[in-house]
């Protein structure tokens, strides 16, 4: 029996009613249209207004979503459903944007650490009571550490020098710090480590520019003052964290970056769309320039 079309031949794509679009709240739009389309249109013949890469069919969403995917269920009577997913960014619903805001987390833990890189160690830094193992009494021309009776060791003839709370040193300038040896302070004898502050940000930002997908590579270990690494990369933590990250918390710790790029994972999430996850260390003391350059 021959094949008989009445009605609408469906040789171009009509858009069913219900389809949606989702804003994920941070810039990134989402999507999917359904078309019904004969079958004789599918395959090689697919129209280019349903293939990877086409805008949107609704004008409010056209600048700036694209097609991704495509799915084709084959029904009755040749007529094919075609279900289309959609992907864009844009931070005002209206016009493209290059990145979308940062979705972040950040968590506080400690970690132990040696107790001689405390900020504390030599001079108060901090709001403290006095520093832990200070610096003498001495000046330039003299001892700076007393000479002490305590030994690293039974039968050990090296003479050490002590400071703060039963510190002791190798020499009399302070040298290699060998414990806390004297336990009329018992806080402090034989301790070697404290608990550390840290703390972490994680995010994701979405791109449809593969040179930020590049950038952001090339960052990774460098230190920042600020929450786009001087200009050079979109916004990796929301403002209301601070938008300045510097450390003020002494003389000797006063001017350092605070941030540094830990690690970043690229992954392809559409046409010309990539899904950049990324991991932010956060110093108090902030980083060594010389050590973790600034970008």
């Amino acid at each position: 029996m021959a094949y008989i079309n009445k009605g609408n031949t469906l040789t171009t794509p009509v858009l069913q009613p219900g389809y949606k679009v989702r804003d994920d709240g941070y810039g990134l739009w989402t999507g999917s249209c359904t078309f019904l389309l004969d079958k004789s249109m599918t395959g090689a013949a697919l129209p280019a207004s349903l293939q990877r890469g086409a805008p949107h069919p609704d004008a409010t969403y056209s600048a700036f979503m694209f097609a991704n995917n495509v799915e084709i269920t084959h029904g009755k009577n040749r007529i094919c459903s075609v279900d289309v997913t959609y992907v864009g960014i844009s931070l005002d619903g209206y016009a493209e944007s290059v990145t979308t805001n940062p979705n972040t987390s950040g968590a506080v833990s400690t970690t132990s650490e040696s107790i001689e890189t405390h900020r504390n160690f030599f001079e108060a830094i901090t709001s403290a009571a006095g520093p832990i193992a200070g610096v003498g009494t001495g000046t330039v021309t003299a001892p700076i550490y007393e000479a002490s009776t305590f030994k690293a060791k039974v039968g050990d003839s090296t003479t050490l020098y002590k400071g703060d709370n039963g510190a002791h040193f190798t020499q009399k300038t302070g040298g290699q710090f060998v414990g806390f040896l004297d336990p009329q302070y018992p806080m402090y004898y034989g301790r070697k480590a404290y608990l550390a502050p840290v703390t972490g940000f994680s995010g994701v930002i979405y791109t449809n520019d593969a040179q930020v997908t590049v950038d952001m590579r090339k960052a990774v270990s460098r230190s920042s003052s600020t929450n786009d690494w001087g200009g050079n990369l979109p916004k990796l933590i929301p403002d209301y964290q601070g938008t300045t990250w510097t450390s003020d918390t002494g003389t000797a710790l006063t001017g350092y970056p605070q941030l540094l790029l830990a690690s970043v994972n690229i992954e392809d999430f559409g046409l010309d769309t990539y899904k950049v996850s990324y991991t932010i260390k956060y110093n108090d003391e902030g980083w060594v320039e010389p050590v973790h350059p600034l970008l």
